[in-house]
């Protein structure tokens, strides 16, 4: 049976002090306010029009399959728009009687709603991916709870990777129901609150936009923002790390294709989570003995100087580089980088 923590707030800080353990249906029968805990996906990368608005599941089909009808201002909706999260239950634990609930068991909670309810591929959240905002409080008829906000980043190209689940028990039989997905921008999710009646808008949204709410929605929006500003100053860097490097005889093309030069590409590639897409590198036959012979190449890019001169070994790779304007060595070693056929070619 799922026990949930019945709390008070502290009265000096935002610490919940636990008063004591309940059923679910007793809390909510009964009016105790309880811990939540509530998660907002948001889109952190991709097109601008796109960047942080938040990821919402419509748990209608979930309210269809358990026998129910959602009714908003007496019209049966056809959606139901809410967030991830739920309920922060225990076993009874008489040692945290009027202590300050741990954050970590409301973290723990968290995790185990996402694990439950949402599937990215093959991959799992971290807890370093899930950010912790602040606690916001809500009050209904019977339902009272104290509700810790996260936020989670989700990539707009493992969007439509993301699959969402609840849990129901019809007919004595448990069973996942898939979820639909949408993005939305806050603005448009209260438009919808307000003026279509065919839309549910759940609480679990709307009590961020409450008043006594203010504080802990600044504190979302600031991190939100916060994280998409410098995922693009890391990303900047990762593009802009050719600018630094000694690869330069393919500048054009790579800078077209790729927006930077292929190894960087490949570091850009596994860390929005597409190594999948990095090309296996081409195998060559063993390099024959030869004698070399020195192509000459100007690279005017190379090391911020008025121009370098290559000299190289198309067969071997081997080469040296000097200044133009002064004669002086400037660098020397072994090609990496070859052309289709096969042969060595300066950076």
């Amino acid at each position: 049976m799922e026990n949930l923590f019945i709390v008070e707030k502290a009265a000096s800080n935002e610490e919940l002090i636990v008063k004591g353990f309940a059923e679910r249906e007793t809390a909510h029968n009964n009016g105790l306010r309880h811990v939540t805990t509530i998660i907002v996906p948001f889109i952190c990368d991709g097109p601008e029009k796109d960047k942080g608005k938040w990821v919402v599941i419509d748990r209608f089909p979930r309210e269809i399959a358990k026998g129910k009808k959602v009714i908003k201002k007496g019209v049966e909706c056809k959606r139901s728009l809410n967030l991830v999260g739920g309920h922060c239950s225990t076993e009874i634990n008489g040692n945290l009687l009027e202590h300050p609930l741990p954050v970590g068991i409301i973290k723990d909670g968290a995790m185990r709603e996402l694990r439950e309810e949402v599937r990215l591929g093959d991959s799992d959240f971290s807890p370093e991916e899930v950010l912790e905002i602040g606690l916001a409080q809500f009050a209904s008829v019977k339902n009272v709870e104290y509700s810790m906000i996260y936020a989670t980043p989700i990539r707009h190209d493992k969007y439509e990777a993301l699959r969402f689940f609840d849990d129901i028990i019809a007919d004595g039989i448990h069973r996942d129901i898939a979820l639909d997905k949408a993005i939305y921008s806050q603005n448009k999710l209260m438009d919808m609150h307000y003026n279509d009646p065919e839309t549910e808008i759940c609480d679990a949204i709307t009590r961020l936009f409450d008043d006594e709410n203010k504080q802990v929605k600044r504190t979302l929006d600031k991190k939100i923002n916060e994280f998409i500003e410098e995922d693009e100053k890391q990303e900047r860097r990762e593009r802009d790390a050719y600018a630094n490097s000694m690869v330069r005889g393919t500048f054009q093309q790579n800078l077209t294709e790729y927006g930077c030069y292929p190894q960087y590409y490949d570091n850009y590639l596994r860390r929005h989570g597409r190594a999948n897409e990095i090309k296996p590198k081409k195998e060559y036959p063993p390099i024959p003995p030869h004698e070399c012979k020195f192509i000459v190449r100007y690279d005017p890019f190379s090391f911020g100087s008025d121009g370098v001169a290559v000299s190289y070994c198309p067969i071997c790779g081997r080469f040296s580089s000097f200044y133009e304007d002064t004669g002086s060595d400037c660098d020397s070693g072994w090609l990496t980088e070859r052309d289709e056929d096969g042969r060595f070619i300066p950076w």
